[in-house]
């Protein structure tokens, strides 16, 4: 549901000709809980963003967003899977 409903809102600003750009600033990434048995870690990253609504190559609206994230890692075979990324804590 969430993914059509972002590919249908991709789908309409093509048409329009309006697109979004983000530019990163900066991440604050801090852990803060690693399991003693290394099957979880959960780390806070503070993010800075800039965000650009663009109608062709025109800028029409520039914003600096700053937002907290939460995220939950578990171990793969070859590699830390993201298991929880939820955004806007404070």
């Amino acid at each position: 549901m969430a993914r059509d409903k972002l590919g249908d809102t991709i789908e309409a600003q093509n048409r329009m000709g309006i697109h979004t750009r983000y530019q990163d600033l900066s991440h604050d990434l801090q852990i803060v809980f690693y399991s003693p048995e290394g099957l979880s870690i959960q780390m806070t990253d503070n993010v800075e963003y800039r965000q650009q609504i663009l109608e062709k190559d025109k800028v029409l609206a520039t914003t600096v967003v700053r937002r907290r994230y939460l995220v939950v890692l578990t171990p793969s075979e070859v590699r830390w899977q993201v298991r929880i990324l939820q955004a806007g804590l404070d």
